[in-house]
């Protein structure tokens, strides 16, 4: 049986630094998923998006949003919002967290409703709107996103059925 959790917990480390997620427990049994930065593009901005998820929870996935905009600082963003399968899951709480006016850059941060996130996850034709001053652009992810999130789902599944709930990254 040891054998067993040994081989379990190995892959499923290794599986972790090859998808860019990390897991880490929490007290009261929860876990917290960090999914890494990943590449999103179009229209000339370019974006990095992260995410925290916590399991046994009802609280909402913080999601982190580094635009660069090649035009110049990005300004007046008034929405955002992922798609998935023509489905609108809308960011909530959008803050800015700071701006590199030198980059071009801002990093914002929002949250993105707990149970939306995993239906937004689980979808196939997905991406990323901003809006900013009244025009918005959408962003397509990088193949390196779409890996993440079939792993992110994957893990989060067998963590759920007992599975692999006793592994730490």
């Amino acid at each position: 049986m040891r054998f067993l959790v040994a081989v379990l917990l190995s892959v499923s480390v290794l599986g972790c630094m090859t998808q860019n997620i990390q897991q880490f427990l929490m007290p009261n049994g929860v876990t917290m998923y960090f999914l890494q930065p990943t590449q999103w593009r179009g229209g000339g901005i370019y974006a990095e998006i992260d995410f925290n998820y916590k399991t046994k929870e009802e609280t909402d996935v913080i999601c982190n949003i580094s635009i660069i905009d090649k035009k110049g600082i990005p300004k007046g963003i008034s929405a955002m919002t992922f798609t998935g399968d023509n489905i609108s899951f809308r960011l909530t709480e959008l803050k800015v967290l700071f701006a590199e006016s030198n980059n071009n850059k801002i990093r914002i941060t929002s949250n993105f409703n707990r149970d939306e996130f995993i239906q937004f996850m689980r979808r196939e034709e997905i991406y990323f709107e901003i809006t900013m001053n009244d025009k918005t652009e959408k962003l397509l992810p990088s193949k390196e996103f779409i890996r993440l999130k079939t792993n992110f789902i994957n893990d989060l599944e067998w963590s759920e059925n007992g599975i692999l709930n006793a592994t730490h990254h």
